[in-house]
């Protein structure tokens, strides 16, 4: 059993076959449990500087225009694998009272409460970008989305404006100015 901050996060078990190791079975063990829990942090540590690298690269597409062929924008998108071209939309939550308001709370609340959803915050705003199966976001989708966010933001008054969909994710800029 393997635990991180008091989370049970795997569960292993060793079997041998006809070969002894000349160590014995706990050094092996422990050795192999050592990997194993390397390899967690190491795992961590990526995912969390995926995810610092996924919010600064949506900062700067939506501060900056990119034309699609940048490589150095296609190295970073393949780095957090995400894809240069789907259908995509653009959730803008702009929370009541931006002074005041806790926004970066928001965010990892959303993030907690919401796994599937990757959201960003850019000066007082929190964006959430949306891959879409049709070519614009439906009403359907939309709401699912709300839903989903009803729960963490029942605490806070905000507006929620969806840009129009777009196809490449350079279209980023366009979509925040709607």
């Amino acid at each position: 059993k393997h635990c991180k901050e008091g989370r049970v996060v795997a569960y292993s078990c060793i079997f041998f076959g006809e070969h002894r190791p000349s160590g014995g079975y706990l050094d092996l063990a422990e050795c192999f449990f050592q990997n194993l829990d390397f390899y967690f942090a190491q795992a961590a540590r990526l995912d969390q500087a995926g995810g610092y690298m996924y919010e600064y690269l949506m900062a700067d597409l939506i501060q900056n225009r990119c034309p699609p062929g940048d490589q150095r924008l296609l190295d970073r998108l393949r780095y957090i694998d995400l894809p240069l071209e789907a259908s995509f939309f653009l959730v803008n939550l702009e929370p009541e009272g931006r002074e005041d308001m806790p926004t970066s709370y928001i965010c990892n609340l959303i993030r907690m409460s919401c796994p599937g959803i990757r959201p960003f915050l850019l000066e007082h705003t929190i964006f959430i970008l949306l891959a879409s199966q049709a070519a614009r976001p439906e009403r359907a989708q939309v709401e699912s989305l709300l839903d989903a966010l009803r729960l963490p933001l029942r605490s806070f008054s905000y507006q929620c404006f969806v840009s129009s969909g777009f196809r490449c994710l350079t279209g980023l800029y366009d979509a925040a100015i709607q």
